[in-house]
Formats: C-alpha cells, sequence, structure tokens
C-alpha cells in the first residue's frame, strides 16, 4: 500500500476533500527534512516531534478533523479558507519566512513578523476619520501592499527585511497582505519560548492606500503621548499597551542610536536610558531600556500593570493575546465577519522554567518602584543571580 513519505498516511486514508488538503500533505513528502519546513498552520494537525528522524511523524486524526469540521460546516471550504490550508503546498518555499521553527531558534524572522503587525496595525486615526481626511486602514496589510512607501519612512525604520520576506509569500499564494501580517506573526512567534499562542482570525481586505504618516509612536515620545496615539488608534487602553510591550522582551532594535556614559554611541539623543543591563557580560550581550518603556514602568497609569506581570508568565501571557487580537481588528469595517481559523496555530515552544531574578549583587532595594497599589498582586519576590558586580562595556554602534 503506498504511504506518504513524510507522515507515513496510507493514500486510501486520505479523506475524501483529498482535492483540497491532499495536494498540501502529499506535497510535504518530497524528501525535505521537516527541520527545514516552517511551522506553519497547515503543520499544525501533524504531530511532527523534534527527532533525529523527522520523517517519523504521525498523522493526527482527531485534529485533522477538527479542521475539516471547523472549515466545512462553519465555512463551507470558500475559496479564501482553501487557500489558507494550501497556504504554503511547496516545501522548496520553506526558507521564505524562515522562522527557525523546527530548531526552536527564536531569531530574527520570527521578531520582524511580530513586529509588522504592530507597524501595520497602528496606522489608522479616528480622530482624522471624524475630520473627513483619509485615517489609514488600520490592520490592512499595507506595509506589504505598499512597501515603497511605508518601509522607506523612518518611523518604520526596521521594517524593510521582515516585509521583502512577506512579500515573496504574498506574490506565491492567494491570501491578502493583512492576513499574511497577522498569520506570519501567529506561527512566528511561537519559535519563542514561553510565548503566547495567539490567536488568528482571517478575512481582512487588502490596502488601498498607503497609511498616513506621522501615526507610529516613537521611543522618544512622552507616556502621554504614547497612550493617546494607542486610543486614538483603536482604543488601547493604557493596560493593553503595557501587554503589548511584552513583545519588546523577544525585540531587536538596529535602528535606535544610544546615548550615555559606558553605552555605545556618543550622539545626544533621548530615545536610550541607563540601564543595569551590560553591554558585554553576560550571556545576552547588547541589551537595552527604551526611554517608552522605562516611563511606562514608572508612569502612574501603567506602572500597576506592568508590576502585575513580574514572575507572572501566563497573566503576561493572556493579556498578550488579548491586546494583539484587539490591535488586529483596528480599522475593520466589520470585525465581525472575520473567521476564527485560531485552530491552525502551533503550539509555542515550552517557556524557560527559570524565574525572574535579580541581576548579579542587585536586590529589591534597587528598585526605582512606582507602584504602591497593588495590594491583591505585591512586588514579587525575587533573588538574586550568584556572581560578581556586572559592569558596563563601552563601546560604538551603528545602524
Amino acid at each position: 500500500m503506498p504511504e506518504c513519505p513524510l507522515c507515513k498516511i496510507p493514500s486510501q486514508d486520505v479523506p475524501r476533500h483529498k482535492k483540497r488538503f491532499h495536494g498540501h500533505v502529499y506535497s510535504l513528502a518530497s524528501g525535505v527534512p521537516y527541520e527545514r519546513i516552517i511551522r506553519t498552520a497547515p503543520l499544525a494537525f501533524l504531530n511532527c516531534p523534534h527527532v533525529e528522524n523527522s520523517q517519523q511523524c504521525r498523522y493526527q486524526h482527531k485534529d485533522f478533523s477538527k479542521i475539516k469540521t471547523h472549515f466545512k460546516e462553519k465555512h463551507n471550504y470558500n475559496s479564501h479558507v482553501t487557500a489558507l490550508i494550501t497556504l504554503w503546498p511547496d516545501p522548496a518555499a520553506a526558507d521564505v519566512i524562515e522562522v527557525d521553527s523546527a530548531r526552536g531558534v527564536c531569531g530574527e524572522d520570527a521578531h520582524q513578523a511580530v513586529r509588522l503587525i504592530f507597524h501595520d496595525s497602528i496606522g489608522f486615526s479616528q480622530e482624522m476619520h471624524a475630520k473627513g481626511i483619509f485615517s489609514g486602514g488600520g490592520a490592512d496589510g499595507s506595509v506589504l501592499v505598499f512597501p515603497d512607501v511605508e518601509a522607506n519612512r523612518s518611523e518604520n525604520a526596521g521594517i524593510a527585511d521582515g516585509v521583502n520576506g512577506q512579500l515573496r509569500f504574498l506574490a506565491a499564494h492567494p491570501v491578502t497582505a493583512a492576513d499574511l501580517v497577522r498569520f506570519a506573526a501567529a506561527v512566528g512567534i511561537t519559535n519563542c519560548p514561553g510565548a503566547s499562542r495567539l490567536k488568528f482570525f482571517t478575512g481582512r481586505p487588502n490596502a488601498t492606500a498607503p497609511s498616513p504618516e506621522g501615526l507610529v509612536p516613537n521611543p522618544a515620545d512622552s507616556v502621554t503621548k504614547i497612550l493617546a496615539r494607542f486610543a486614538d488608534a483603536g482604543n488601547i487602553a493604557p493596560a493593553e499597551v503595557v501587554a503589548l510591550l511584552a513583545s519588546h522582551s523577544i525585540a531587536n532594535a538596529n535602528f535606535v542610536w544610544l546615548k550615555g556614559i559606558g553605552f555605545p554611541g556618543s550622539a545626544n539623543n533621548s530615545v536610550e536610558v541607563s540601564s543595569p543591563l551590560p553591554i558585554g557580560t553576560t550571556a545576552q550581550p547588547g541589551e537595552l531600556r527604551l526611554q517608552s518603556d522605562f516611563a511606562l514602568a514608572q508612569d502612574p497609569r501603567t506602572a500597576c500593570v506592568w508590576q502585575s506581570f513580574i514572575n507572572d508568565q501566563e497573566l503576561m501571557q493572556n493579556a498578550f493575546i488579548e491586546a494583539v487580537d484587539k490591535m488586529s481588528r483596528i480599522g475593520l469595517a466589520h470585525p465581525e465577519n472575520l473567521i476564527d481559523c485560531s485552530v491552525v496555530v502551533p503550539q509555542p515552544v515550552a517557556k524557560v522554567t527559570k524565574p525572574a531574578t535579580y541581576p548579579a549583587t542587585k536586590s529589591f532595594k534597587d528598585i526605582q518602584r512606582a507602584c504602591f497599589e497593588c495590594f491583591e498582586s505585591p512586588f514579587s519576590s525575587l533573588a538574586s543571580d550568584p556572581g560578581p558586580t556586572e559592569t558596563l562595556v563601552a563601546g560604538q554602534v551603528g545602524t
């Protein structure tokens, strides 16, 4: 009896609707090792453990049935959903977004995918819309539809690589740019240990014009200005802004110029603040703290929410899920018509079990505490890492 080379599925066991699914399942069976295949939603119904012999994958009848029923009964296999299921049918295209999933790497491509959700969604203004001024489309994929415009703006510095990577997918598959941005982020972040399993809804139309310039908050902005921008974009509350900043725990900064004695750079810039995190003496060299993050951690409107996340991974995960989902609906005329396809998002890599700690020689007495109202959730009791005092290393930095 013929078998699927990748997942050992007898041909006769492929469901009747194999014309819609069979092509995808078997196209992944060209001998390409699973380690080279991107972690994608179509793979969510394959139980493929990370073993040396990656061809030992087993078919998940239960999960596949759930997906089949979800699409057939609720959505009648419309062309849009079919496009979602067959989004990456060709293993040769597995390196297009490259989120290093099978290696468990929370790499630059995953960071970029998560970042694009923000830069795309924030491009909408309720105030401008009320005045009859073009207000942008929000979660409309405009960063991909108009890459030569939005990716070249200073406020979007650093997103070009992520945009270019997703454009190659967009050109090859019948999905909207708006949905692809959200899907790539939901899938990409699962490579980061302890990440949230984001919701994924499909059915967004593509952008018809670039978003207006000047709608992306800057790290040098005041807390008041940042909160006002999020509120104007999509009624994002201060607590939700803090939840969204959980993404900064996996972020990179390529276009933030640093300042201060002991830090790279010498220009008089205002986007970075002194931090106890060393540049080169720990396992995470080059860490920095943005001025906006520092300010939000200290502001009375946001400090207690920030403090509540300390050493509470589950609380932060759940808050991040809901905040990203809300942000992913900004600007949509009929968000109620979106199709829930969250079932196809993979489970994230397991979280790191080590709890939060203070840097070596630091303790509670060094905390710049700004919240004294969390009686139900007091400041967490944390241990200090062993070792000598960590020192800052001077140097130079480029873009």
